[in-house]
């Protein structure tokens, strides 16, 4: 597992803001214990709590999720899913990790990627959901 740091973070940090920007939501990126990148999610216009709720009959998420970024597809649709399938490629860029010596290419650890969270809000600071900009 590669360990998450401050120049990682600041690395990745373009892609996941451009992602987020385009669309029209924001957050914050946080590194969780040296080897997980958290992003939350403050505001925007995507429903994600709604859809989630309505694809996986669950009814006790009103105002803060953590997303199961392994089951996107089966748990969104829409946006949202794009959005969140956006928002994992930009935290997990592979191009961002170290820079790889010969010997490291015949090891595993080429292939292991530090975590992610992505948290839709939270207890303390519920998810705002923003009217659509076309409003």
């Amino acid at each position: 597992m590669l360990k998450m740091n401050i120049k990682r973070k600041h690395l990745l940090l373009p892609g996941v803001e451009s992602v987020l920007a385009y669309f029209g939501m924001s957050g914050s990126l946080s590194i969780l214990g040296g080897t997980t990148l958290v992003l939350t999610v403050k505001q925007g216009p995507l429903d994600i709590i709604g859809i989630y709720r309505k694809t996986t009959d669950v009814r006790y998420y009103k105002r803060h999720l953590t997303v199961d970024h392994t089951n996107i597809v089966q748990q969104y649709d829409g946006h949202p899913r794009l959005f969140l399938k956006a928002i994992k490629a930009a935290m997990n860029n592979s191009g961002v990790s170290n820079k790889r010596q010969p010997a490291d290419i015949e090891s595993n650890e080429h292939q292991q990627h530090w975590k992610i969270i992505i948290q839709i809000g939270t207890f303390k600071a519920p998810y705002v959901l923003l009217p659509p900009k076309d409003q």
